[in-house]
Order: structure tokens, then C-alpha cells, then sequence
């Protein structure tokens, strides 16, 4: 005969092992989020339109996690100004980017390494 014996001790204990793997699974993802979006912008900077380089400058990568989302924003255009025209690259950044589609298509373009990524860190994180 084969018995198997549960009380509040083992229940508490298996229950703050599954909170601590959660809080590993979540800051596996939160680091995976951010080389993602690390893949991307790289890739973008190389695809940005330079004519004076000030759109490119102003080229910038943020995490913006919160306890248990990942966040990495991406983005282009700030006050820095052209040298030729005199407008803030914030001014005409969604223009360049919906006429050349530079980060789009460094998204679009890196899916595939992106979203492998991302299971894998986490594969190996609920594995360990």
C-alpha cells in the first residue's frame, strides 16, 4: 500500500515555491522583453533615414516594467533639433517612420528571433 500525507505545512511550502518560481518566470520574461526590444531598436538605428543624423540621435530605448509586466518602448523624436530645418525631430518623426517604415520593419523583421526569444527564457527559467 502506497500512502501520501498532505497538511497545511506542505501545502504552504509547495505554495511559496510556486510564488517564488512566478516571481523568477516573471523577471525571466521582464529581461527577455527587454533584449527584444534591444534586437529591434539595434536593427532600426541601421534602417533610420540619415540626412543629418538628428532623427537617428534621437533614437532612444526605455524599460517601463511594472511588477509583473515586461514593458520596452521604443521610440523616435524628441527636441532635438534638425541642423537643416530647424524642427524638433519630434515634429516629423511619424512622418519618416510611415513613409520608410524603419521600425516597423525591424519589428516585422525580427518576429521570428523575437518571439523565439522570448519562449526560450522563459522555457528555461520554469525548467530550472
Amino acid at each position: 500500500m502506497i500512502k501520501i500525507s498532505l497538511e497545511t505545512g506542505s501545502a504552504s511550502r509547495f505554495t511559496a515555491k510556486l510564488h517564488q518560481k512566478q516571481r523568477m518566470v516573471i523577471h525571466a520574461g521582464k529581461e527577455a522583453v527587454y533584449e527584444a526590444g534591444r534586437i529591434v531598436y539595434d536593427d532600426s538605428q541601421t534602417r533610420v533615414p540619415f540626412l543629418t543624423g538628428a532623427l537617428w540621435a534621437s533614437g532612444a530605448i526605455a524599460r517601463d516594467d511594472s511588477d509583473h509586466v515586461g514593458r520596452t518602448v521604443i521610440g523616435y523624436g524628441d527636441n532635438t533639433l534638425n541642423p537643416s530645418s530647424g524642427k524638433t525631430t519630434a515634429s516629423y518623426a511619424e512622418d519618416v517612420e510611415e513613409k520608410h517604415k524603419f521600425l516597423e520593419n525591424a519589428l516585422l523583421d525580427n518576429a521570428t528571433q523575437v518571439g523565439e526569444l522570448l519562449r526560450n527564457r522563459i522555457m528555461q527559467e520554469l525548467q530550472s
